[in-house]
């Protein structure tokens, strides 16, 4: 699921279903790999508005990702998978005088021989006190001083993780087992989430409320509205 994060409302741009292996499935059974995934939806995405920074969670740092991401000429904020984190580099911010952020640049990623240089960028973490969090970005000319900002923009995507648990709201019931109708309920689910989204945006035009504020029509009541329309009231 792609979604657009700004000063207005999110909303979702892009769907795409994904194979993954179960556990009962042999080594060999057919997947879909995440760099195509994230394809499809840029292409879809790019259809209908200009994208200008992919931030993804660190489930997507992968260099066939970030590749993927480069040769749709965007640039990406993405941490870095724990396991992998930068230990060595860690200490190096720890142990500055003055400093709590550094940008590691110009590191080269190499897949399929394209080749393009990432930035490695440290930051101390909100959530774990004496940590550090790395992300990856394809930025150009990333400063220090850029660091912190670039952090807060990454803080937006966390609208994200609230938008998938408010489109269940809308997510019709089913005990199929058909992955086809799974799939059509949750991209309906998708489609109702944004008229909410959108009616509540125009209502705040209407009434001049602030823009990124909670929104003035909930989603239940939205789902009820949808009900009166879609089923006359007797």
């Amino acid at each position: 699921m792609l979604t657009i994060v700004g000063e207005a409302a999110p909303i979702i741009l892009a769907v795409e279903p994904v194979k993954a292996n179960s556990k009962w499935e042999s080594d060999d059974a057919t997947r879909t790999p995440k760099a195509e995934v994230v394809d499809r939806l840029l292409i879809e995405a790019q259809k209908h508005v200009d994208l200008h920074l992919v931030l993804a969670d660190r489930g997507f740092d992968a260099h066939a990702v970030l590749d993927t991401i480069d040769q749709h000429g965007l640039e990406y904020l993405i941490p870095t998978r724990t396991y992998r984190a930068d230990l060595e580099g860690v200490a190096k911010v720890e142990d500055h005088p003055t400093s709590d952020v550094a940008v590691e640049p110009d590191v080269e990623l190499r897949v399929d021989g394209r080749c393009h240089e990432v930035n490695f960028l440290y930051v101390p973490s909100t959530s774990d006190e004496g940590e550090y969090a790395v992300f990856l970005s394809d930025r150009d000319d990333v400063a220090p001083a850029d660091v912190r900002g670039l952090y807060d923009r990454y803080s937006r995507r966390w609208t994200i993780e609230n938008e998938y648990k408010q489109s269940k709201q809308f997510l019709p019931t089913t005990a199929s087992a058909d992955y086809r109708v799974r799939a059509f309920t949750f991209v309906f689910s998708c489609l109702l989430y944004n008229v909410w989204r959108l009616a509540d945006h125009l209502l705040r035009l209407e009434v001049n409320g602030p823009v990124r504020d909670r929104p003035v029509a909930t989603a239940g009541e939205t789902i009820e509205l949808l009900a009166c329309v879609l089923v006359p009231c007797g």
